[in-house]
């Protein structure tokens, strides 16, 4: 069993950038554009991460009930 975590980000073109520029991930799935809300599925190795943005993500006292 894999798990995966979830980063919440605030500009998920950015969010993208500094995942696969900087630590050297790969996008391999998501939305189509980067525009807010997006989605994306990031892989360096056997590693993943989920890089969702929504509205309201990153602010204070935000969480997820699902």
């Amino acid at each position: 069993m894999a798990i995966i975590p979830t980063v919440l980000c605030r500009k998920h073109a950015g969010g993208v950038a500094f995942y696969t520029g900087v630590l050297d991930f790969e996008r391999v799935d998501g939305d189509d554009t980067l525009d807010d809300p997006s989605f994306s599925a990031l892989a360096r190795g056997g590693d993943h991460i989920f890089l969702p943005a929504t509205a309201g993500d990153g602010a204070f006292g935000r969480r997820s009930l699902s």
